[in-house]
């Protein structure tokens, strides 16, 4: 193995670390694991569908509305995506060259409270493939509903 080839699984191994630290840091959800699934698509090109400029949001919140208005906007995502208390798969912003990271989150899970923790994400429910995107814009958070993802993206 090369130099140059050790430190890139450094920097990935470093940033797995970084990954899981954040999501553990997220109430009521139990950590599981990466999952490299080939079948579902993976978090690098749903990063890229999310922030590219042909999607459009389906809630916009102001920042100054968002402790008011985020908890129930984003109650209605989760439950958009099918979310029976099973598994979701998470990717961290900054951390989308990972696998998804296998979750279980339990009864006191809220995707506001994933928000605050960790800033920009995407949770994927992985039997269905519908995922929500959250992202802080300028003066406003984005909230990007799919009910189902193609192999590839968008």
């Amino acid at each position: 193995m090369t130099l140059q080839q050790k430190l890139a699984e450094r920097k990935l191994k470093q940033s797995a670390e970084a990954a899981r630290a954040k999501l553990a840091s997220v109430p009521g959800l139990s950590l599981e694991g990466f999952d490299a699934n080939p079948e579902l698509v993976g978090p690098a090109d749903l990063w890229r569908c999310f922030s590219s400029h042909e999607q459009i949001a389906q809630f916009r919140i102001p920042d100054r509305a968002f402790s008011d208005t985020g908890p129930e906007i984003l109650q209605q995502s989760l439950a958009l995506l099918g979310h029976d208390l099973g598994a979701l798969c998470f990717s961290v912003s900054g951390h989308g060259d990972l696998p998804w990271l296998r979750t279980v989150p339990n009864h006191s899970f809220s995707l506001f409270q994933m928000f605050k923790a960790v800033g920009d994400f995407i949770a994927m429910e992985p039997r269905s493939g519908a995922a929500v995107c959250v992202m802080e814009d300028e003066y406003e958070k984005l909230v990007f509903v799919k009910p189902t993802i193609g192999r590839t993206g968008c």
